[in-house]
């Protein structure tokens, strides 16, 4: 009987064993797949948002500058 339940015990060892590479295997290349996409879509998302931003930074810039040229030119044609 001794000899049935350390049977029993290895085969519940090396089945778990299994699901661990198993899940270990299905994992990486899953990660391997679909991280080089995912992370390309992301910079992509990202460099386009920069853009938005530098984009809403730079307009009221421009429209501050513009006011300032036209009070110095209002200052020189006096």
């Amino acid at each position: 009987m001794r000899a049935l339940i350390s049977l029993k015990r290895k085969s519940i060892i090396a089945l778990a064993l299994y699901l661990c590479f198993f899940i270990a295997i299905t994992g990486s290349v899953t990660y391997w797949v679909v991280e080089a996409p995912l992370r390309a879509e992301l910079n992509q998302n990202l460099d386009l948002r920069a853009e938005v931003l530098s984009a809403q930074i730079r307009e009221p810039l421009n429209r501050s500058i513009g006011v300032l040229q036209s009070i110095v030119s209002l200052g020189q044609a006096a």
